[in-house]
């Protein structure tokens, strides 16, 4: 018993030295902060676009009286606590003064969130592995882009319509209970905890959802699902670590909001300097998180997935190559073996064979005095 105990805890100890083996190369092989710096910058420049964006469309489609509101919620759900708000603020000054969405505005917006998906796909594509991803053409990238931006703005509705449901029903449940006879009080609290059940998943679930799909569908040939889904959960909750650590560190350590204060010599500024210095930092981990979450599915595919079959989704889908291959590699085999059989070490020696070449092996005569003369009489 001890002995089996020792060998599954063995062999779970495998799993930890494994994936950190693995993530250990990427972070110091490969370029994979590069990688952040790269997504920090196309967020940062495609962030105001992107909201307006959302905006236009929660206001042009939905309907809502204050779309803003709606935008505004899921920024702060995706931001640390302590940061969200001014950001939230100076967002919302910009997408104010900014006037009515029009059609070449949304034109022009949804190339750029287009170009923040390329950034991405290349990121993800790369942290996947050279030998595992292959890269896409320029047309058929943007048009992957642009179906990917189609993608997380429709889970952003669902997750919208899921998070405006719960509300609703928390709203009128007390009335709904007292049309059916239940008691009021108690269908409120249940359908209270029912929202804020809903609140804190649905953030998580939409972080989960939005990083598997990149997981799944960026690479080429496309990861197992679970694959995705491993590197997505993984990504999602050191996410949530992450922004909670940076709050923290934000409000004590880092602090600021010391941009903002009087004798820093940037004025009215200051207070926008900080936040801009504070988002770009946390954007630049949450890339590095990106990157270690698609590392995570790379890494849960090699260990999972059995190595025959994939070489044999390979040769189903190259038949032809590996079909002349295999007659080859076998045409050299019947030839070697041949050769073999011919020039075996009990073979006679071709050398005594008559140069009219019958095939009778030359037999020395006897001389003339080992033959025996006639009997006498």
């Amino acid at each position: 018993m001890l002995r089996t105990a020792a060998h599954h805890a063995k062999k779970a100890l495998t799993i930890p030295r494994y994936y950190g083996k693995g993530l250990l190369k990427v972070l110091t092989e490969e370029p994979a902060f590069v990688w952040a710096q790269a997504i920090a910058f196309k967020t940062l420049v495609t962030l105001l676009p992107l909201l307006l964006l959302a905006t236009g469309i929660f206001g042009l489609v939905i309907r809502q009286e204050d779309p803003f509101t709606t935008v505004s919620a899921f920024l702060r759900n995706f931001l640390p606590s302590g940061q969200s708000d001014g950001l939230v603020e100076l967002v919302m000054q910009l997408q104010k003064a900014s006037g009515a969405i029009t059609t070449f505005g949304a034109v022009f917006f949804l190339v750029t969130v287009i170009t923040m998906f390329s950034t991405l796909r290349y990121v993800v594509g790369a942290a996947m592995g050279e030998s595992r991803h292959q890269m896409r053409g320029i047309v058929r990238g943007y048009l992957f882009d642009l179906r990917m931006a189609a993608q997380v703005g429709t889970l952003f509705l669902m997750s919208f319509a899921i998070t405006a449901g719960a509300r609703v029903l928390s709203a009128r449940s007390g009335a709904l209970a007292a049309q059916v006879g239940l008691d009021p009080g108690l269908v409120g609290t249940a359908a209270s905890g029912l929202l804020q059940l809903v609140t804190f998943l649905v953030p998580y679930v939409l972080t989960v959802g939005m990083l598997a799909q990149l997981y799944f569908f960026v690479p080429r040939p496309r990861t197992p699902v679970r694959s995705a889904l491993a590197g997505a959960a993984v990504a999602a909750v050191l996410f949530e670590i992450a922004k909670n650590g940076f709050a923290i560190y934000a409000t004590h350590v880092a602090d600021f909001d010391r941009y903002a204060q009087e004798g820093e010599g940037l004025g009215g500024l200051g207070g926008v300097f900080g936040l801009i210095l504070a988002f770009v930092f946390w954007v630049y981990v949450s890339g590095l998180i990106l990157v270690i979450g698609a590392a995570v599915a790379a890494l849960h595919e090699r260990r999972t997935r059995p190595r025959k079959s994939r070489l044999r989704k390979l040769w189903a889908s190259k038949a032809g190559i590996f079909r002349r291959h295999r007659e080859r590699v076998e045409a050299e085999a019947i030839e070697a073996h041949t050769e073999a059989a011919v020039e075996p070490a009990d073979a006679p020696d071709v050398s005594a064979l008559p140069p009219g070449g019958d095939g009778a092996a030359l037999t020395p005569h006897p001389a003339e005095d080992d033959i025996p003369g006639p009997p006498s009489s």
